[in-house]
């Protein structure tokens, strides 16, 4: 998460949450309140579906459309991106400064490879397997 917040990792808003928080606007910031109607004989695409925004740490998560099939704040492949990130982002936003590439390619390092997750490992092999059975 921490990372996530420094490199300003956009995501998906929840757009129920979002509506809400524009609609209510917020005194203390002097947001005004906005409220966007829909025209569904225009469009089916609601007003607040798919907007992005860079997560921060100190916003309520809710505000986050859950991810992948747990309904997590990170699907397991944003995960993945995040942690490759980490390992080749500069030092100064909380990264190794690894140039993974350029470490594979001059055999400094061998391999690398992405955490991976044993059940997600074992359903995908059981759907590839099964095609040829």
């Amino acid at each position: 998460k921490r990372f996530a917040d420094k490199v300003d990792y956009e995501m998906e808003l929840d757009p129920t949450v979002a509506e809400r928080l524009m609609v209510a606007g917020n005194k203390k910031k002097q947001i005004a309140p906005v409220e966007i109607v829909h025209f569904p004989e225009v469009t089916k695409m609601r007003p607040y579906d798919f907007i992005y925004g860079k997560f921060d740490e100190e916003l309520d998560e809710n505000l986050f459309k859950k991810q992948g099939d747990d309904n997590e704040l990170f699907a397991d492949a944003t995960k993945l991106k995040l942690i490759y990130g980490l390992v080749e982002g500069p030092p100064r936003l909380g990264g190794c400064g690894l140039p993974i590439q350029k470490l594979l390619k001059s055999k400094a390092l061998l391999a690398f490879y992405p955490l991976h997750y044993t059940e997600m490992a074992v359903d995908i092999e059981n759907k590839m397997t099964g095609i040829f059975k």
